[in-house]
């Protein structure tokens, strides 16, 4: 069987972060998949640091709109004028990074959390 999914990390605080995506990881079950992830791309170091895997299962590839698939979740980020725009996590980070850089220039811009975001389920 072929698992895709991504890997994220939590600590006790409830901060969280994406890893990375994982596609086509060949495994006889889920357990097999995660083992077999955690030894490719989990760094040792998030233990020191009291962080915990998560390895969330995909059934399916969703579209980020800056032009590549993931295998984590997607979703809506307004453009304004009634506007979306499909983003994964990391994706988002950088946007966010611009419009703060942009605000600084005196354009202003709306600054969601990543939480706020309407799931995107059509992905």
């Amino acid at each position: 069987m072929k698992f895709s999914g991504v890997l994220n990390w939590r600590d006790s605080e409830g901060h969280c972060g994406t890893i990375g995506d994982f596609h086509d990881i060949e495994a006889n079950s889920k357990e097999e998949a995660e083992k077999i992830v955690l030894d490719e791309h989990w760094d040792s170091r998030l233990d020191s640091a009291g962080c915990g895997a998560e390895i969330i299962f995909h059934d399916h590839i969703n579209h980020c709109d800056y032009d590549h698939e993931t295998a984590g979740e997607v979703r809506l980020l307004p453009t304004g004028g009634g506007g979306n725009v499909i983003v994964c996590y990391g994706c988002f980070l950088k946007e966010m990074r611009f419009r703060r850089d942009r605000a600084a220039g005196g354009v202003s811009f709306d600054l969601p959390r990543w939480e706020e975001l309407e799931l995107y389920e059509g992905g």
